[in-house]
């Protein structure tokens, strides 16, 4: 189920209903590790979503980076080489 929700958010399909629907299917079946595969490598899609004018999509990506690994908090903060105001 993660891998489909993913996809359609990678595709811009129902981003923010998609990323909760992920946050509750980690809360509720303990998938973090499916979502730190699919993340791999795919960082960025939620780094760019935290630029979005939804406020509800910018919380949940936070969020989703959360269950994350630390490593990929490193390629955030690489991310971030225009500083803060360019992201928020």
């Amino acid at each position: 189920m993660i891998q489909e929700l993913w996809e359609q958010i990678q595709n811009g399909q129902e981003v923010r209903q998609n990323l909760s629907k992920i946050r509750q299917v980690i809360k509720d079946n303990g998938e973090r590790r499916k979502l730190s595969a699919l993340l791999e490598g795919e960082e960025t899609v939620l780094i760019d979503l935290l630029r979005s004018e939804d406020a509800k999509t910018r919380k949940n990506a936070a969020l989703l980076m959360g269950f994350k690994e630390s490593v990929f908090f490193g390629a955030y903060l690489e991310g971030l080489s225009g500083g803060w105001a360019e992201v928020c």
